[in-house]
């Protein structure tokens, strides 16, 4: 059972990211590992060029759905249980799963940014635990954070546009939520520059961090060794359903059964845990028809007025 302490919730208030370290058994590695590599990595190299225009890298999103391995893993009581502690929340819902793999030599680079800008949801209880099968370091592609970013006032802008995502309906009409982009942020005085933490990850450690603390990742420099991570993202008692034009287009290909304002439940955001209570997800499979989803979504978005303060 993986414990963690009250400086622990503190510090993942105040920094917005901890690590935890031993979190994942040997047994869960080795599962995770081969889940990752037989299933996905032997299959990638075409679609990545296209998606992400790097060949070495695999971002996968939502494999719940469709996977039973990774259904399973998503509803760990270990995973709940440190959700519930780390958002103080008496209700945990799967926000997400995705599958980041950059392989040894990957040039892929992520500037900064934050998850939650993305995600069709208002509210602050979000957390990503995020997960390796190797041992990383920014030299294989670890992760900065920004600490005490996910409190600051001014939003941030999403990354550059990957190939495909440029000609997909998520970037119809699309609206600038902010002017604060991500060259902005490198070249600004909002944060000093000791504020800028990265983990070094054994296998079986963990960084557990905020929806909306800024991070970044750079390029996998190492010849030989694949930075084959995993995330799972989990909202707590105040996220609502708010569709808008900068919902990625990874929740657009499914259907959640939603109207805005909504508390999180259904087919795409299942309720996990509820008043000290466990619940079973079963998944319902693929859907099909998945453009006529994303046109139905974005058509949505668009009309929907975002929730605010």
């Amino acid at each position: 059972m993986v414990e963690i302490t009250e400086k622990d919730i503190v510090n993942f208030e105040k920094d917005g990211v901890i690590k935890i370290e031993g979190a994942i058994s040997l047994n869960q590695l080795e599962e995770l590992d081969h889940a990752l590599t037989a299933q996905y990595l032997a299959r990638r190299k075409l679609i990545s060029k296209l998606v992400s225009g790097d060949s070495l890298y695999l971002g996968k999103t939502n494999v719940w759905k469709t996977d039973a391995f990774f259904l399973k893993f998503v509803q760990q009581q270990m995973f709940i249980d440190l959700a519930v502690k780390l958002l103080k929340s008496s209700r945990i819902n799967l926000l997400q799963d995705i599958i980041f793999v950059k392989s040894a030599n990957s040039r892929q680079n992520f500037v900064w940014h934050h998850d939650q800008i993305y995600a069709p949801i208002h509210g602050k209880m979000v957390v990503s635990f995020w997960m390796a099968t190797e041992n990383v370091t920014l030299h294989n592609g670890g992760l900065q954070f920004i600490k005490g970013s996910h409190r600051w006032t001014e939003n941030i802008s999403t990354p550059p546009l990957t190939p495909v995502s440029k000609i997909l309906p998520q970037y119809w009409l699309r609206r600038k939520t902010s002017n604060l982009n991500s060259k902005t942020v490198e070249n600004s005085d909002s944060y000093s520059k000791d504020n800028v933490v990265s983990f070094d990850l054994k296998r079986g450690d963990l960084l557990a961090f905020q929806g909306k603390v800024k991070h970044r990742s750079g390029p996998n420099w190492s010849d030989k060794i694949d930075r084959r991570g995993y995330v799972i993202r989990y909202t707590g008692d105040d996220i609502k359903y708010n569709p808008h034009p900068d919902t990625g287009v990874a929740y657009q290909f499914w259907n959640p059964k939603l109207s805005a304002g909504e508390k999180m439940k259904g087919p795409l955001f299942p309720l996990l845990y509820e008043d000290s209570q466990y619940l079973k997800i079963e998944s319902d499979g693929p859907e099909k028809g998945r453009i006529w989803s994303v046109l139905h979504n974005k058509i949505l978005a668009l009309r929907s007025k975002p929730i605010v303060n």
